[in-house]
């Protein structure tokens, strides 16, 4: 048997073939049955050894031209075109929108769609009645929510998030310095809690058991449409994950110790490298 030492070394084995004048590429094809050995191939075989040689003044011929290593098998780069960055890039607004006299709301329909809102009225009113049939008896304090209403209810939850008060029955408080009264003259508190109780945004009867986020499938998907119709992004995008802070129980809630969000939803975004806006997100629900 023989040692490591008495078998030919890979590099000499490939000299030797390039160097051999015997070595020679064949092309057969089933449709010429003439015998006819001397065919032209339409294959190109490039040689890449040689020609950098000759380029370069010839160097001995018992050694090959070139040797490819895995450490700068990108430092010869040949007819690499960059081409320049011609693409539109920014906001893109419907023809009629005027940006001159329009209102935030304007602005909040571009990305979450009003054709959504329907959707979320049947769902909502859908909900509640699938749970009255559960419950074997009707809500007395529940009657069909209408859009006109669902738009009232988004716009408090916004608000809420932008002037946060310690409880959300805080907004309804007599106390002059503590309740709104622009909430106070939209929505009642009750009438909120039973809107929050049945709020759905997807079909409660046609469910996807094997989708972790089915409950707001449609505004994931409707989200992800606007914000890739209504921006084009420059050259340059960067793509990370993010985490949004989560501690109640979710099935497919992450535990990362090194971040500083250690607990929470795991998110991955596409971003816009120069202005930071949203292209596209996906959730991480497995």
């Amino acid at each position: 048997m023989a040692t490591a030492d008495e078998l030919p070394h890979t590099q000499n084995v490939m000299d030797d073939m390039i160097n051999s004048d015997k070595v020679k590429v064949e092309v057969f094809s089933g449709d010429n049955d003439s015998g006819d050995d001397d065919r032209e191939s339409d294959i190109e075989i490039p040689d890449i050894y040689n020609s950098d040689a000759e380029e370069s003044g010839g160097e001995s011929d018992d050694e090959p031209a070139m040797i490819f290593n895995d450490d700068d098998w990108y430092s010869d780069l040949h007819n690499v075109i960059v081409r320049p960055f011609m693409q539109p890039t920014g906001p893109v607004l419907p023809e009629n929108f005027d940006t001159e006299t329009a209102t935030a709301k304007d602005y909040f329909d571009l990305v979450f769609k009003p054709e959504i809102m329907p959707k979320i009225v049947e769902s909502t009113n859908g909900y509640a009645e699938w749970r009255s049939r559960q419950n074997d008896r009707q809500d007395q304090a529940w009657y069909e929510i209408t859009e006109n209403e669902l738009n009232a209810y988004l716009g408090i939850n916004i608000f809420m998030g932008i002037n946060q008060l310690p409880f959300y029955k805080d907004y309804w408080s007599k106390d002059q310095f503590i309740g709104n009264e622009g909430i106070k003259s939209v929505m009642t508190v009750n009438r909120y809690e039973k809107v929050t109780k049945y709020f759905h945004v997807n079909d409660r009867n046609h469910e996807d058991v094997n989708d972790k986020l089915n409950k707001v499938r449609p505004v994931i998907d409707m989200a992800n449409e606007s914000f890739k119709s209504s921006y084009k992004p420059s050259k340059n995008v960067s793509v990370d994950e993010t985490m949004i802070k989560w501690t109640g129980r979710l099935s497919h809630k992450q535990y990362l110790p090194a971040k500083p969000i250690k607990r929470g939803i795991k998110v991955w975004m596409q971003c816009d490298a120069d202005t930071a806006y949203l292209n596209e997100f996906d959730i991480l629900s497995w």
